[in-house]
């Protein structure tokens, strides 16, 4: 069922008679019951009640941004590609429509059925029934479970589906109103590629009785898909050997149809939100509510399943939600933090007979507390900060140009879609195409757009995934040199002389939840390749990236090759693992059980992980986690792995990635002492040391913000941790020797250092006095022609400018009391220009530096950055000006 497509609702507009029918209004289940009744009732058919999947699709599904149907979590046994052990299954899903092709974000709040996140109902047949069965549990659902009136229910069919019409008037009776619709509404395809799974399906409506010219008035509830074609090229159809049934059926859409209401935000489940939104807000029931009410379901699941705020990907799409309903309930005169007091509310809404359907509200309170209420910390603190500056800009420019838009959001976090709100209240618009362009360009530039796990997703997408499906034997747990591994296939490298190939039994690690991917090298006719990378480019697939040694790597499948991993790299790994258990396990003691894994990167001598948290770690917080992590590893710890069901993992405690998609048994890594229990206890399928001991000493390189409220801590283990130490060692020899210190005494090297420190800052006040001074002695100026007049201000730092705006600026006034009718172009040192115009002039200092930007840096391949207003504006060279100024003045004489 499409929330988004109101397609089959116009298209009923326009063929159904209008007849206003005063039968009842239905049951009045509330949305709970709803949702229980319909999983009751596909169990007691034969179907497996299936748990919701996470809003983040598995790792293996890199098409969507969030589950957005109760399918995405099938897909591959859709596509026979998966067998789940049941071939009949029923879920209650919930799904999140706010980014990529489906986004219904800017329409939440102004329409009565689009939401970010919704449940969707549904039933699913992996070949174990078709169409008849389909249409008889879907009539007998929506007439003797929802009692719903059979004359105020009417069905669309595709049009060429003569056997679903005929079904249906089989099943619900010779006069059941069927509509036949087009390919556009009525034809459904799982992707756009050729082999993909498509078919035609069924829609059921409800007619509301509302007039004819509101569109709302066919609602449709239920959409039954029958997935009986593969597409092939051309267009062509091909049957396919088991056709699949996908059903889906808003659960707030027949919540409304059931208690009667004409918006879903009215049903049981949102209008206590709206309600208490509303004594947030001191107003009555509007959109601001509505939005907030939505968007705090959104972001609390959204945070619940693992996904944290950011300026990319998923979490760019969460700040947005949270940020939209901030900027709401701003304009409704909110000032601060308020979204975490609606979070019991929301509790509430999903008890159902004393239990919650989604329990992990509750389980990570924390976890979604503190994301939720640091992201609205920094938003209000932007929001206070970027006002005044935006309302500034527009009196003073009365637009809003893409340079100044990108500079808000990109400098000071401001959100552009609300800089163009505020734009459209003084009649200003924003060009939206070109400030996109700048965020890509710096996107690029700084390497924000490519995420780690994209990294991984191109090198994986090199592989001829669909043409290999082998499934290597691996035995890298337990060997790390196989004598006689037969190649199962082979195909071309990114580069010259390289290869992928895939051989079993196989010792390489894939890279795979965070931990770089072994190296090593296969051996083959007395010649040594190099195994440079090893990946996993589909589920139980293992992929090693081979250069060839001397001469052309020929290898074929058939072939046995001796395959050897690189020991010193698989042993820095596994430590590094380790100490990341550690570490998690660590940050979760001294910072709290809130905080959530965002990330994490290993390899042979370093860690990564990335983790909400509001601020930065104090000395003692960063001291605490060491000794934490060190004083475990010193008890010699034993690492232990064991299989088990992922039900008794979740029983024990086990920590595991929201985004993960695993099977029903689960490999669960845990770090121990005899009889404590567990110090630590993840879900984890990487390479661990066998005692903690290994992974002594850990120590924290770094601590920084990758996003508003995640951080990223990088530490060294084992060997690396010592060679860190001894790195820092000879540094501190060095400045000891330097600042004529004694090494053994650290204390004199500090109170040295603090000495210099505050003579260096001395020396700068006086310097800068001397160029506040400097800027009072007589010069003339230079005139280049009637208009124009250049002044050379002296800088004692020429390549470094140190001027400070303001003084920059009271010595352009006093020039331009002089001469106010002329240009005055102000160069300072050797990589410091501003322009100085009259007030009420027709000129604009800032137009002409930032037309000044374009002439610089095509003539003479130097960026400016800087800003200004009408009256002053001022920027910074990238490097030294090569030609002592003139012929950049020549370009300023064009612009003039």
């Amino acid at each position: 069922m499409n929330q988004t497509s109101r397609r089959g609702v116009l298209c009923l507009s326009r063929v159904l008679p209008f007849q206003r029918n005063f039968s009842t209004k239905g049951t009045g289940m509330r949305a709970n019951e709803i949702r229980s009744s319909f999983l009751d009732f596909f169990e007691r058919n034969g179907h497996e009640r299936v748990e919701s999947s996470p809003l983040i699709p598995n790792s293996n599904d890199d098409t969507l941004l969030f589950t957005n149907a109760g399918m995405v979590q099938f897909k591959d046994s859709f596509l026979g590609k998966e067998d789940r052990g049941y071939v009949k299954a029923v879920t209650s899903q919930k799904c999140v429509r706010a980014g990529g092709k489906h986004n219904d974000l800017e329409n939440v709040g102004f329409t009565p059925r689009h939401h970010t996140f919704f449940e969707m109902l549904g039933n699913f047949s992996f070949g174990a029934y078709f169409k008849e069965e389909a249409i008889v549990m879907a009539h007998d659902y929506v007439d003797k479970e929802l009692g719903l009136p059979k004359d105020r229910l009417r069905v669309t069919v595709f049009e060429d589906d003569d056997e679903s019409e005929m079904l249906w008037r089989k099943i619900a009776g010779p006069n059941v109103p069927i509509h036949r619709l087009g390919k556009q509404d009525n034809f459904w395809s799982m992707g756009s590629g050729i082999g993909t799974p498509c078919g035609p399906c069924s829609e059921i409506f409800y007619d509301t009785e509302l007039e004819v010219c509101d569109e709302d008035r066919y609602l449709e509830i239920w959409n039954l898909v029958f997935m009986q074609y593969q597409m092939k090229e051309d267009n062509f159809l091909e049957a396919l050997p088991k056709p699949c049934v996908d059903t889906g059926m808003g659960l707030e859409r027949i919540a409304s149809v059931l208690q009667g209401c004409d918006s879903n935000f009215e049903i049981d489940t949102l209008a206590p939100l709206v309600e208490a939104s509303c004594s947030i807000t001191g107003q009555s029931s509007g959109f601001t509510e509505k939005v907030i009410a939505d968007h705090l379901r959104a972001s609390a699941f959204l945070i619940a399943d693992g996904v944290v705020p950011s300026n990319v990907g998923r979490g760019y799409v969460l700040r947005r939600i949270i940020r939209r309903a901030c900027g709401f309930a701003h304009r409704a005169g909110i000032e601060g933090p308020f979204m975490t007091k609606l979070l019991d509310t929301l509790e509430e809404t999903f008890q159902y007979n004393g239990v919650s359907h989604f329990p992990q509200l509750k389980e990570r309170r924390l976890v979604i507390e503190a994301v939720i209420d640091s992201e609205e910390r920094i938003f209000f603190a932007t929001l206070a900060r970027g006002m005044g500056m935006l309302d500034k800009h527009i009196k003073e420019h009365n637009q809003l140009d893409p340079e100044f838009v990108f500079k808000m959001y990109d400098t000071y976090g401001f959100p552009t879609d609300l800089t163009a709100t505020i734009g459209n209240s003084h009649g200003i618009k924003v060009d939206f195409q070109a400030v996109n362009k700048l965020q890509e360009r710096q996107r690029m530039s700084s390497g924000a757009g490519i995420s780690w796990a994209q990294d991984v997703d191109k090198k994986t997408g090199l592989v001829p995934k669909e043409e290999w499906r082998v499934f290597p034997e691996f035995t890298g747990y337990t060997s790390l040199n196989e004598v006689n591994a037969k190649v199962l296939a082979v195909a071309e490298g990114p580069s010259e002389n390289t290869k992928w190939v895939a051989i079993s039994p196989c010792p390489f690690y894939g890279e795979s939840g965070g931990q770089s991917g072994d190296r090593g090298s296969l051996i083959f006719e007395n010649t040594v390749h190099k195994v440079e990378d090893t990946v996993k480019p589909y589920k139980g697939g293992i992929a090693l990236l081979v250069r060839g040694g001397v001469g052309p790597l020929e290898l074929n499948v058939g072939d046995f090759v001796e395959a050897r991993v690189d020991v010193p790299w698989r042993n820095g790994c596994a430590v590094h693992h380790t100490a990341t258990h550690l570490l998690n396990a660590a940050l979760r003691h001294v910072l709290g059980e809130q905080i959530l894994q965002a990330g994490s990167m290993v390899t042979c001598n370093r860690l990564r992980f990335d983790f909400t948290h509001p601020s930065a770690l104090s000395k003692e917080q960063i001291t605490e986690v060491e000794s934490f992590m060190n004083e475990y590893a010193t008890r010699n710890g034993k690492v232990q792995t064991e299989l088990m069901a992922i039900e008794d993992a979740k029983d024990e405690g086990a920590l595991m990635m929201f985004s993960e998609k695993y099977d029903s048994n689960v490999r669960v890594v845990t770090i121990a002492n005899d009889g404590d229990g567990g110090h630590s206890k993840e879900l984890c399928g990487g390479t661990h040391v066998p005692c903690a001991s290994l992974v002594f000493p850990i120590r924290i390189v770094s601590d920084q913000a990758v996003a508003a409220g995640t951080r990223r801590i990088e530490a060294a283990a084992g060997r690396s941790a010592v060679e860190w130490m001894e790195q820092r060692e000879r540094a501190l020899l060095e400045i000891a020797s330097v600042t004529k210190c004694t090494f053994s005494q650290p204390e004199k090297i500090v109170e040295h250092t603090k000495r210099m420190k505050s003579r260096l800052k001395q020396t700068e006040r006086e310097l800068q006095e001397l160029r506040e001074e400097s800027l009072k002695l007589p010069r003339d100026p230079v005139a280049m022609n009637d208009s124009i007049f250049v002044h050379k201000v002296p800088d004692l730092t020429p390549d470094e400018p140190k001027l400070t705006t303001k003084s920059l600026q009271q010595f352009g006034s006093n020039v331009l009391r002089k001469d106010p009718e002329k240009v005055h172009v102000l160069l300072c040192g050797t990589r410091k220009i501003a322009f100085v115009v009259q007030k009420d002039g027709n000129l604009n200092a800032g137009s002409l530096l930032r037309s000044s930007f374009g002439e610089f840096s095509s003539t003479f391949d130097i960026d400016v950055k800087g800003g200004g207003g009408q009256h002053f504006a001022q920027g910074v060279l990238s490097k030294p000006c090569p030609t002592d100024w003139n012929a950049i003045l020549e370009c300023v004489n064009k612009l003039v």
